[in-house]
């Protein structure tokens, strides 16, 4: 019986030594090195989340714990390693969104830390449980071996004063023990109590955040509309102007082309007609020996023809006013299409200076955020990251907003290069149409100066003609008179000629008859002397 005492007393004794035995000086400190734990946690959050992307959960878990708790945390960092911390574990938040977008795995966990501490709370009372039995049940064997000791041998001898003094060291230190649990539950029913009130606490900052965070997608997606909005604004702008230039500069090419068709035309059927006027003087100039007859007649036709040139030049002079008027209306449409760019760039600064208020006012209210969550830890966290994607968004909206601006700038620029190269090429045109008309009307002066010398030399050749003709005239009535005299002279000798010749020819035929009869006498004569 006494040796089986003995044994359960060593038992028992090498249960409490195998328990940890806290000072009570250490009991508080429990939290301590958990929290310092949690800071160490936190403080390596960048790179146990690079290793292990799947635990930014627990991660911001004891993060806010830390936060919520900062008297229970002697060793924090600094402010800028806890900025850092704080920016590696929302990255980490944002790798692994899906641990903490819902609040219910944030409760799960605390409740699962309450359930472990309840678990731990019920270990310690089931020992203290088993110790008291324990102690009621060396109790009750010693008060059962000491009423026995008169029929068991040898027990009061084995139970000496040492062993007694052991009995009572031991029931000292379960008493201590007993003392040290009491402690211990206390503190951690109050642990359990503080764990409470930081998930009410987070569950309300996790509703506060939900609602900041609808806010901040409501306002993201107003921004978002209003961007949108100004886009299809400027783009329907940009595209209206630009259709309303085009089609203006497409009229006024058409106009001015017309106009220069026209004039083309007119200039052609000018040089058509001095081509003629060309061919009609060659024909007078042919027709010189013929001018006795037609002289009149070239007269009319050249009086004529003055009075189309006239009338022509005329035409040619009031279709230069027309193109010149015309030059100056397409001017002054050049103006107001300038004018209308400039409005358009107003309006275009314009809306660039409300989107950078509206950018400046989100910034703002960024930055007030920022302030607002510096208190609140996880709010801070998804508020940053938030912030961040709006900084990026805004900066996506600010490089596509100076894009448009440069986009809209160059196609000013094309429209107002566009302009300008047809300007000049209507200026150059009109100048061409001007120095060829000025060409053609000097050649049709100088043409109408050689014909008013050569009519004037006609009409000076007429005159010396008509002068020749008199002095011809004159000379030929007088060559005739003479000539007729000679005629009644030649006519008179002609009449004694032909008396002469009569009697010639009487002679003649005397000389002959005289002839014949000499050859009748000579044949007689031959036949007087023949016979």
């Amino acid at each position: 019986m006494a040796n089986s005492l003995h044994i359960l007393l060593l038992q028992s004794r090498l249960v409490m030594s195998s328990e940890p035995h806290e000072h009570p000086d250490q009991q508080g400190t429990e939290t301590y090195s958990r929290s310092k734990c949690l800071s160490f946690a936190t403080a390596n959050g960048c790179q146990s989340s690079q290793k292990m992307p799947t635990g930014p959960s627990r991660e911001v878990g004891q993060c806010v714990i830390q936060k919520l708790r900062p008297a229970r945390t002697p060793t924090r960092l600094n402010d800028v390693n806890q900025k850092t911390n704080l920016k590696l574990n929302v990255e980490n938040v944002l790798e692994g969104r899906e641990h903490l977008t819902s609040e219910d795995q944030t409760i799960s966990m605390y409740r699962a830390r309450i359930s472990r501490l309840e678990t731990e709370v019920n270990h310690y009372r089931e020992k203290l449980r088993q110790t008291t039995n324990e102690v009621a049940r060396l109790r009750a064997l010693l008060k059962n071996g000491t009423a026995g000791g008169a029929h068991e041998v040898g027990t009061e001898n084995i139970l000496t004063d040492n062993y007694l003094a052991v009995l009572k060291r031991e029931r000292d230190d379960l008493l201590a023990l007993v003392a040290q649990l009491r402690q211990r539950s206390t503190l951690l029913l109050n642990h359990n109590r503080e764990l409470v009130d930081q998930v009410s606490s987070s569950v309300k900052l996790m509703g506060i955040f939900k609602e900041q965070k609808q806010r901040l997608f409501e306002h993201a997606a107003r921004l978002e509309k209003g961007l949108a909005t100004l886009r299809g604004q400027l783009s329907k702008r940009v595209e209206d102007k630009t259709q309303e230039c085009n089609d203006q500069m497409e009229q006024l090419a058409m106009s001015s082309a017309n106009e220069l068709d026209q004039l083309q035309s007119r200039l052609l059927q000018s040089e058509t007609e001095l081509v003629r006027a060309k061919t009609q003087l060659g024909h007078l100039e042919n027709r010189v020996q013929e001018m006795e007859r037609e002289l009149v007649k070239t007269r009319q036709e050249a009086q004529g023809m003055h009075d189309e040139s006239q009338r022509k030049l005329e035409e040619a002079s009031v279709s230069v006013t027309k193109a010149n008027s015309q030059r100056n209306d397409a001017l002054v449409e050049l103006e107001c299409l300038r004018k209308r760019l400039l409005d358009l760039q107003m309006t275009h600064s314009k809306s660039l200076e409300h989107v950078d208020e509206l950018y400046k006012h989100a910034k703002n209210r960024e930055a007030q955020l920022d302030c607002e969550l510096i208190a609140v830890d996880e709010e801070r966290h998804r508020l940053a990251s938030k912030a961040a994607e709006a900084v990026k968004e805004a900066a996506t909206t600010r490089q596509e907003l100076n894009q448009l601006a440069v986009k809209h700038s160059l196609e000013v620029k094309k429209i107002e290069s566009a302009a300008m190269v047809n300007e000049k090429r209507l200026v150059n045109q009109l100048n061409e149409t001007k120095t060829k008309y000025e060409r053609r009307l000097c050649e049709t002066t100088s043409l109408m100066e050689q014909y008013r010398k050569s009519m004037e030399q006609l009409k000076e050749v007429y005159s010396f003609g008509v002068q020749q003709f008199d002095v011809d005239t004159k000379r030929l009535t007088a060559q005739q008179a003479t000539a007729w005299k000679f005629h009644k002279k030649c006519k008179r000798i002609m009449q004694s000629k032909t008396r002469l010749e009569q009697e010639m020819a009487r002679q003649l035929l005397q000389i002959q008859q005289s002839q014949e009869r000499i050859t009748e006498l000579e044949l007689q004569l031959t036949e007087n002397n023949q016979e």
